[in-house]
């Protein structure tokens, strides 16, 4: 009853109240007597926040106003922008997105309001890409149709389904794993789940059906043709099922039925844009439900599903009934060889494992760890380069190539490795194929960067693009624009093959072409050939999109201009008039150019609006065209606040840098005008100018900036009431502080107080209709710039201030976004820090009101990932001022401790991935480490040391995310030693480091471990050397300790467990299953219970032939039970298994081995889980982990060898082989049978 009085029953609250005796942990207490956090909840402290976001607020009945916001518009923008840039879509086009960018919130402002009155949304259509697919029987290239749409158009679609959408997904079928709607709150840029995290899900619930049903049927299927097959009838009655509103229904069915690409009339989705991919999956859930209901397992990722069955005859019935399911849709399976259902025993898995490769597109996944891979591995590979080099002669050979490209593109690019690697047979084997027509590598976004890594010669470069297909062309020209824009690299080169380009008479790159020329300063000339060619290509109007961005009407020649209007109609589409009218600054001088534009205007196209009101305010004379862009504007009376607005922000950049006389004349102008809310709203901007054209405010303040509507001035006389005054206007407030004035103050005041802006006075001068906010700032406050303040990489202090700086920042940007809805704009020039305590303050806040920011040609919205990536350019232009100075410093591994965070901070926080860049408790809690006074962070290897620990956390955290498995550990252990490790220490660290051997001390069978067994014990064994030299982390050493050593035994425990059962023993294991009890597995005087699932999953997945197996999925008690039937007899009774001793193998040796594999490994799997699991939860509340308990550990290893040793010797399993293949940690090592009995040798290949 106390708790409930004070919900939500915060932690001080509690203590407050007498409910808790005092804060629970250091941390908690910490974090609620900071002003700018949120106060914790008992829930936050203990529990794991759900990441799903409920749906919660929409009303059906009235969803346009939910979807016709400004603000959900703006982040449909941010999000297509990552989708486009980042995930696995077609080429992202940066001179769309710039085009929309730069009048960002008047275009989501419009295109909001049209949404929201129930307008017709405008839509250009759809542009035809042929995309090399593969490669046919007769060697001849085929294409996917991918479909290409203006962000004028994907925008509108993207807010409605950001709505819609969370509608959909709750009753799809959890069967679906492709392409789901992200829920995830705190990744809003996202707009699907992240395929890394579904397609694993996908392949482990496919395996898990299996293994539950090992005597089970199961077929993998395919649907072909899948999106160009899609009937709109039937989508649109799925989507009418769902009772939306029948404007949004019909914009969705008006913009799908756009879609004229497909062979068949009414069908087809477009392959590119991001809602295809949603509507996909709506089109398909009646199915989903069908097949889950009829069988006994089923799984779908996009058009390839697997459905498993109890019985043969239930597979054939139920595959018959699959086949004229899909038929009712129009769609039928494919019959391709590789494609076509099979069914198949749910113990053989050849089939399925193919079909789950296939659909792992994530090529460049599998690569990541190559750069670690021993010298005669890597040697291995670049022989069969070699061999691939040669000309291919038969079509597998050809596929086999383009699937490996990306991958060998990457090794080959590789700094540590690239020795090994031929890189001119890698462009051999690329220019074999372009010549060919065979080139059609995935990873088009990625796959040109590595070959301009790999290829200096420019001229070799230039010829191999005029051999590419079009399609490839343009990725290609794209990714040398991509190195000259932001590395300024290969301009000849990209200025090169823009001439080609030009000639080109595919639509894309010479639309591509056009953009790049105008960045290059390229003239080109408008002659009639070349006006020509790009009106032959307005069927899909990219060309001439691409060419009016840029095109100023009114500053060409009368003959070019001529032309012009010869090219584009009034009947023409709304966006083609809106690129022509976007750039036009001024009023025409000639009549005939008066009419062409007033023609335009006539069919009172709303997308011209931001235009015409931006013309309107740029008149300096009453015309014909003056009066019809004021009639045009309006037209519309539902348009007509939006129309005020774009007027008067216009007339404010405007009258800024204008004259008495141009402001007297304006007044004139504007006040003749009509409608009284215009000639209202002008007036009082002129009133503004005045006020601060006054000649007692203009001789006592000095203008430093514009922005955003405000101005920012500082005041000459320094000893009056304020430093700084910033006016604001009224529409700025009430668009930003939910139109309330007093909030605004009250917020500021609370700024203010926080110390997140200086010392602050607000006013309202109901006139001008503007508040004025004035700053003091005093003596010791100083602007953050390289002439008060200097940072370097070299000083130590220094480093430590920009952290400082940073983090102080960072949480202070946390608290504006909360309580104003915007991030501030933190850069260099408006920021203030107090130069005797450090502190930071923002300078004024009228910079930070608007929906966007672009710093350093990075465009921001308005999310907590935001402030991560601006904080780390302010650290990168705090301490290297220039980006290419990072850049070369970033390559000079090792670094000092310090350096390394420096280098950390700056490139995670700025990762392309949001959900993956520091959050701010995260980096406010590194920081604070190197500042602790309780330890000797003035030594160089205090900071090293932080950095170890803490990166080893993440590695933990990140490759164990769900939970904690061997495969995991072993994998953040190999990051650590491979990649950390050697960022702070070099690549001979672990040679040059005076270790003692301390190997042969330990005896009782370590000499028969495996080498990398030994490394790792050897590490483990020195933690002495390595306290004696330093003063270390004693809480890092331990877990740094306790991974080396279970590491070993994974290592070991694995290469027993891939010895390869033999076909008897599966079979009878596999028929023992049926009965689905848990199973006794007794071994001498041991015995333990397993579940049925887990037996089964022993050999579920294993390919009968297969050399190989992937172990990954398994625990280590699993793998140690597989160890056990490796070395022992099994017999298969009833309910049970027993292991009977082998003949030559003792009694002792046996129970021993017994007691291992059932009770000693499994225990110390747990043990190594629960200590794992503490030092997680340390890293999710940013707090220490205590010192971990590693005596039981230690013990394990002590006997582990022995007991290894004697029960392979007593089976002769005595030599390994294997080898690293750069995918898995631990590598392939297994065990073989020694040639004779009693030999000891080991033979390595690791």
């Amino acid at each position: 009853e106390k708790i409930a009085a004070l919900h939500p029953p915060t932690c001080p609250s509690l203590i407050r109240e007498g409910i808790c005796h005092g804060y629970c942990k250091e941390s908690v207490c910490k974090k609620n007597e900071d002003p700018l956090s949120i106060c914790t909840t008992p829930s936050s402290v203990w529990l794991e926040k759900i990441t799903t976001e409920p749906l919660t607020g929409i009303d059906v009945d009235n969803i346009c106003e939910s979807i016709g916001t400004k603000e959900n518009f703006v982040r449909a923008f941010f999000q297509l922008k990552h989708y486009h840039e980042y995930e696995d879509a077609l080429f992202f086009d940066p001179f769309d997105f710039e085009h929309f960018e730069k009048r960002l919130d008047e275009n989501c402002e419009l295109l909001a309001r049209i949404v929201y009155l129930k307008h017709e949304i405008p839509f250009l259509g759809y542009s035809s890409v042929k995309l090399p697919k593969k490669i046919n029987d007769s060697r001849l290239l085929e294409y996917r149709t991918m479909s290409y749409s203006t962000i004028y158009d994907q925008v509108p679609i993207q807010a409605i389904f950001n709505i819609v959408a969370p509608m959909l997904e709750q009753k799809f079928h959890q069967a679906s794993y492709g392409y789901r709607w992200n829920a995830d709150a705190s990744d809003h840029y996202r707009i699907f789940q992240d395929w890394k995290e579904a397609y694993p899900r996908f392949r482990k619930s496919v395996m898990a059906a299996l293994s539950q049903n090992p005597n089970g049927f199961h077929v993998c299927c395919d649907i072909k043709g899948f999106y160009d097959h899609i009937r709109h009838d039937i989508l649109f009655e799925e989507l009418r099922k769902y009772n939306l509103d029948q404007h949004v229904c019909r914009e969705i069915e008006r913009i799908v039925g756009a879609y004229t690409l497909s062979t068949e009339k009414n069908c087809g989705l477009p392959q590119g844009p991001a809602f295809a991919r949603l509507l996909a999956n709506l089109y398909l859930n009646d199915f989903d439900y069908f097949v889950s209901e009829m069988s006994v397992a089923y799984f779908r990722y996009v058009d390839d599903f697997v459905i498993v069955f109890k019985k043969k005859n239930e597979a054939v019935e139920g595959l018959e009934k699959v086949a004229r399911r899909l038929e009712k849709l129009g769609l039928v399976l494919s019959e391709d060889e590789e494609k076509a259902a099979y069914i198949e025993l749910n113990s053989e898995t050849t089939h399925v494992t193919k079909t789950l490769d296939k659909i792992h597109y994530g090529v460049l996944e599998c690569t990541r760890r190559m750069d670690y891979l021993a010298p005669s591995a890597v040697k291995d590979f670049s022989q069969a380069v070699e061999r691939h080099s040669i000309s291919p002669v038969t079509l597998e050979q050809i596929v086999k190539i383009n699937d490996y490209l990306p991958s060998l593109l990457y090794i080959a690019t590789r700094r540590s490795i690239s020795k090994y690697i031929p890189t001119e047979k890698v462009i051999g084997i690329i220019e074999f194929l372009i010549k060919h027509k065979w080139f059609y590598p995935k990873r088009l976004k990625t796959i040109f960067y590595r070959i301009l890594d790999m290829q200096p010669d420019e001229d070799h470069l230039r010829k191999l693009f005029r051999l590419l297909e079009p399609a490839h062309k343009v990725y290609f020209i794209l990714s040398v624009f991509g190195c000259w824009r932001t590395q300024n690299e290969h301009q000849e080169l990209l200025k090169n093959l823009t001439l080609d380009s030009l000639k080109e008479e595919d639509t894309h790159v010479l639309g591509f072409a056009i953009a790049i020329a105008d960045k290059l300063e390229i003239k080109i000339e408008v002659n009639s050939e070349y006006i020509e060619k790009i009106n032959s290509q307005s069927k899909d109007y990219f060309c001439m999109l691409k060419w009016l961005s840029n095109l100023d009407y009114l500053n060409e020649t009368d003959h070019e201009r001529d032309r012009i209007r010869g090219m584009i109609k009034t009947s023409g589409p709304a966006l083609i008039k809106n690129y022509l009218f976007t750039n036009i600054r001024k009023f025409p001088s000639t009549y005939l150019d008066s009419l062409f534009l007033r023609r335009l205007l006539q069919n009172g196209c709303i997308l011209l609006i931001p235009a015409a009101c931006s013309l309107l305010a740029n008149a300096t004379d009453k015309s014909e065209l003056f009066n019809e862009l004021m009639k045009f504007c309006l037209s519309r009376f539902e348009y007509k606040s939006l129309v005020v607005s774009l007027i008067n922000k216009r007339i404010h950049v405007r009258i800024e840098g204008a004259n008495q006389l141009e402001i007297e004349n304006l007044k004139c102008l504007f006040g003749e005008v009509e409608d009284e809310d215009i000639k209202v709203s002008i007036l009082n901007a002129v009133d503004r100018y005045a006020h601060i054209s006054r000649l007692d405010f203009a001789k006592n303040h000095k203008l430093i900036k514009s922005y955003n509507g405000c101005l920012f001035f500082e005041a000459l006389d320094k000893s009056g009431e304020y430093d700084y005054i910033e006016l604001i206007p009224e529409e700025i407030i009430r668009g930003n502080f939910k139109g309330d004035l007093d909030s605004f103050k009250n917020i500021l005041y609370d700024f203010a107080e926080k110390a997140i802006i200086p010392k602050v006075e607000v006013s309202y001068c109901i006139k001008e209709k503007l508040a004025e906010v004035k700053y003091k700032t005093g003596e010791h406050l100083k602007v953050l710039c390289s002439s008060n303040f200097i940072f370097s990489q070299d000083n130590p202090e220094s480093i430590r201030g920009a952290f400082k700086l940073s983090a102080e920042l960072f949480r202070k940007s946390l608290y504006f976004l909360r309580h104003t809805g915007r991030i501030p704009y933190i850069k260099i020039g408006y920021i203030m820090v107090d130069e005797y305590n450090s502190t930071a303050v923002f300078r004024a806040v009228g910079k930070s009101l608007c929906s966007s920011h672009v710093i350093e040609g990075a465009t921001f919205g308005n999310e907590e990932t935001d402030i991560s990536k601006m904080i780390s350019l302010l650290l990168e232009s705090l301490v290297f001022k220039e980006r290419r100075v990072f850049d070369a410093f970033a390559k000079s591994r090792p670094y000092s401790g310090l350096n390394a965070f420096l280098v950390l901070f700056i490139q995670r926080m700025r990762f392309k991935d949001p959900s993956r860049r520091y959050s701010c408790s995260r980096f406010c809690y590194l920081v604070e480490q190197l500042f602790r006074k309780d330890e000797p962070y003035h030594m160089d290897n205090w900071e090293a040391t932080i950095y170890l620990r803490e990166r080893l956390k993440g590695a933990l955290s990140r490759l164990s995310p769900k939970m904690i498995t061997w495969y995991g550990i072993c994998a953040a252990l190999n990051d650590h030693l491979s990649d950390h490790l050697f960022t702070v220490c070099g690549n001979n660290a672990l040679y040059n480091y005076p270790f003692r051997n301390r190997l042969f001390l330990l005896g009782r069978g370590s000499g028969s471990l495996h080498m990398l067994s030994k490394y790792l014990l050897e590490l483990a064994l020195s933690r002495e050397d390595i306290s004696d030299k330093d003063e270390m982390d004693t809480a890092y050493l331990d877990l740094l300790e306790l991974l080396l050593l279970y590491a070993l035994v994974c290592i070991e425990i694995a290469s027993i467990a891939r010895v390869q059962q033999s076909k008897d023993v599966r079979h009878n294991l596999l028929s023992l299953l049926e009965k689905q009890n848990d199973i006794r597995i007794v071994a001498g005087d041991t015995a333990k219970d397993f579940k049925s699932i887990d037996i089964a999953s022993l050999f579920i997945g294993l390919p009968e032939n297969s050399e190989y197996e992937i172990i990954s999925r398994l625990s280590l008690r699993l793998l140690s039970l597989k160890a056990l039937f490796a070395l022992c007899e099994v017999i298969v009774g009833e309910n049970s298994i027993e292991i009977k001793k082998p003949k030559k193998m003792s009694e002792i040796v046996y129970c021993r081995l017994a007691y291992v594999c059932l009770v000693q490994i499994p225990d110390c799997e747990s043990g190594i889980e629960a200590m794992l699991k503490d030092v997680l939860l340390a890293l999710r509340n940013n707090e220490d982990f205590s010192r971990l308990q590693l005596d039981k550990m230690r013990n394990i290893v002590d006997t582990l060898p022995y007991d290894l040793m004697k029960a392979k010797r007593s089976v002769r399993y005595l030599r390994y082989y294997g080898q690293a293949d750069g995918k898995m940690f631990p590598p392939i090592i297994r065990c073989k049978r020694a040639a004779l009995c009693g030999s000891m040798l080991v033979k390595e290949r690791t």
